[in-house]
């Protein structure tokens, strides 16, 4: 009885180190795709969520602190101080504040972002990076079908990871960082500035610390105000109403600047880039050729 179960051909597929080093090639260029065309849809959704946050804490309305969960009545008086300070600040500001509610109100952030504008930012990318992403689909695609003379076209694929590699490191810009990072002290600053006492060796204790001392700096750095140890908790409130208005002001600016759709990468991800590519390269033309 013979059996149901036929032993794959050697002729039907390349060797198995081969075939895991392709596939595992595409897989790496598909997840590029995927972040470079889906990615920006999340980032929108998020960005939106935090300036609606921001805009409603602003104005005394549904957000809330962290330190007010769980808690309704201390929930309902920090809005409704926060209220008080939104009616104190400048006509110029609390229109600019309410106007920029609104127009988070009427349109969804991953909205903003169509397909169509992804696909116009993908031809905007180095043309050997746009090549190299193509090719390799299609190449990749080949050598698993054993299309003759696609083991060859690899080292197309390597020469054009050097070429982006030395194009991206001397030419690219660099990514500017975070606007709002601005803001936030480093925990050096924090340590050294803001921490009355020795920093704890125990993990919890260090967070307690941290937190008092990012408390100080709130007071001092965003109010006139004077404390002698531990600013109170109306005083932490102000400077943190000062500092997420400034944040939110930093967000909106930092979003009418043009955006890159390539970057400088560190040198270390060039250098594993280029040196996946050649052994590939090299590894193919070996075995199949």
């Amino acid at each position: 009885m013979s059996s149901l179960k036929e032993p794959l051909r050697n002729d039907v597929f390349i060797p198995k180190i081969a075939r895991i080093l392709t596939i595992t090639h595409l897989c790496l260029v598909f997840a590029y795709l995927s972040w470079f065309f889906i990615g920006p849809y999340f980032s929108a959704h998020f960005e939106h969520r935090i300036e609606s946050s921001l805009c409603l804490s602003l104005m005394g309305k549904s957000e809330l602190p962290i330190e007010s969960e769980g808690n309704e009545a201390l929930r309902k008086n920090i809005l409704k101080r926060n209220l008080q300070r939104f009616t104190q600040l400048s006509l110029q500001e609390r229109e600019w504040i309410s106007n920029q509610y609104k127009k988070l109100s009427q349109e969804n952030g991953a909205e903003k972002i169509s397909f169509i504008q992804n696909i116009k930012t993908f031809f905007t990318l180095p043309n050997t990076l746009i090549a190299w992403l193509i090719l390799s689909v299609i190449i990749g695609i080949f050598i698993l079908i054993r299309i003759e003379g696609a083991v060859l076209s690899s080292w197309l694929l390597m020469l054009l990871a050097i070429s982006y590699s030395f194009h991206n490191y001397y030419s690219a810009q660099t990514l500017p960082p975070i606007a709002e990072y601005s803001l936030y002290p480093h925990e050096k600053e924090l340590v050294d500035s803001y921490l009355v006492e020795t920093l704890s060796d125990d993990i919890q204790e260090q967070r307690v610390q941290l937190k008092k001392a990012w408390k100080r700096y709130l007071v001092r750095r965003w109010t006139d105000k004077k404390f002698e140890k531990d600013p109170s908790p109306l005083l932490i409130e102000e400077a943190s109403y000062a500092f997420e208005l400034a944040r939110l002001h930093l967000i909106i600016e930092a979003k009418e600047r043009p955006s890159l759709s390539d970057w400088r990468h560190t040198s270390l991800s060039l250098l594993l880039f280029s040196l996946w590519n050649i052994l590939l390269a090299s590894y193919l033309n070996k075995r199949l050729q």
